[in-house]
């Protein structure tokens, strides 16, 4: 069984994370059904580009097998972060980079929003930032 089969996939920070919108041609890690296949190591993902997206929660792939060779996989769940793998089937996840990435993006945005809240009420309460008219 793959280490992230029916465990939360996300990095755990505490910081809950926004869905992470996929798109054609990024990367990401792909678990075949775990009872397929079993000719390759089951330790490590394989790499798959997003060939097409359905929603958010599922694409369709062209995976990449440890011997190189490409195959697709289609209608494959998209496993969004800290949301559990499902146990039985076949799924892909974000890089823990692109996880990383949205986490400090949300941060950064959520920061921005709470300086432009300060300034808002500044202004409402006659502050350096109010309209002069």
């Amino acid at each position: 069984m793959s280490k992230a089969q029916g465990q939360a996939v996300g990095t755990g920070a505490g910081v809950p994370v926004t869905i992470i919108t996929p798109t054609v041609g990024r990367v990401v890690w792909f678990t075949p059904h775990p009872e397929q296949d079993n000719r390759f190591d089951k330790t490590q993902p394989l790499a798959a580009i997003v060939a097409y997206v359905w929603h958010n929660r599922m694409v369709n792939l062209t995976v990449v097998e440890q011997d190189g060779i490409s195959h697709a996989a289609t209608s494959v769940y998209l496993v969004q972060p800290d949301e559990t793998a499902p146990w039985r089937a076949a799924f892909c996840t974000w890089m823990p980079y692109q996880v990383g990435q949205a986490e400090r993006t949300q941060r950064a945005e959520a920061a921005l929003g709470q300086s432009r809240g300060v300034g808002q009420a500044q202004a409402t309460a006659g502050g350096e930032f109010a309209r002069k008219t």
